[in-house]
């Protein structure tokens, strides 16, 4: 009789465990996928529709040359996976992947010919890219999590050289007056404090990535979120988890320990 309430007992509680899991997202996550295809993007607006194979835009290449802030800010691409109406009539009009796509700073992605076509419509096809990830990041610092590559250290120790501005497209901005690490307290106490560094992330974002679209500025009113938030995909995780590291590696944000 014990031994068969205790199993009704167990399979309630794994019930209800799997219920939850399926609602709250801190405890609901997608298997890891292969380093190579880590934070790549399917855009598919109207490719299938006028059999051609999806666009794979991967980021891991593009980030190794550039910042975020020159396609998500400057050039206007949106922070969501298809939140943009890419087409082919977008691209001719541009401001778009034409941009750098030229012939010149990058293989020209309208008149490069049918040859140079599946170096960006590449879902589920076998392509010879020019640039394979394991060989272009043999030698870069490694990471736990996301792709396996800790790319603050590759940007902070010159392996990789980003650039910052496409020119007649970026415009100067005034940075913000508040700059550099902040103190983010957790609401349980006995959890260690995030030390936020604003110089870090404004390497790769500049700060309207950022403020006031994700985040209020300091001079605003306080922004209240927490990690079932981030697994969500909402304030860090707009970033974390789908391009940066994933919030997985606790100690890499809560850094710091309460006294």
């Amino acid at each position: 009789m014990l031994n068969r309430l205790t199993f009704a007992l167990l399979l309630t509680a794994l019930i209800t465990l799997n219920s939850y899991a399926q609602t709250e997202p801190s405890l609901y996550r997608k298997p890891r996928v292969p380093n190579h295809e880590y934070a790549n993007v399917v855009m598919n607006n109207y490719s299938e529709a006028n059999n051609i194979a999806p666009v794979v835009f991967n980021h891991w290449l593009h980030r190794a040359k550039y910042t975020c802030k020159v396609c998500h800010v400057d050039i206007g691409y949106a922070m969501k996976a298809g939140g943009s109406d890419v087409s082919e009539h977008f691209d001719v009009d541009g401001p778009s992947c034409s941009i750098c796509h030229n012939g010149e700073d990058a293989f020209d992605s309208l008149r490069g010919g049918p040859d140079t076509c599946e170096f960006c419509h590449s879902y589920e096809k076998k392509v010879a890219f020019k640039n394979s990830f394991y060989k272009y990041t043999k030698g870069f610092p490694r990471g736990k999590f996301g792709n396996g590559i800790d790319w603050m250290k590759a940007e902070k120790t010159g392996i990789i050289k980003l650039q910052h501005k496409v020119d007649g497209i970026t415009e100067k901005i005034q940075k913000m007056s508040r700059y550099g690490e902040i103190e983010l307290r957790p609401k349980n106490r006995n959890m260690p404090r995030v030390i936020f560094s604003h110089d870090k992330h404004a390497i790769w974002n500049g700060c309207d990535s950022c403020h006031p679209l994700i985040y209020e500025t300091l001079e605003g009113p306080v922004t209240f979120f927490s990690m079932n938030d981030i697994f969500a995909g909402k304030y860090c995780g707009v970033c974390h988890g789908k391009v940066s590291f994933p919030p997985l590696q606790c100690q890499r944000c809560h850094s710091d320990f309460i006294p």
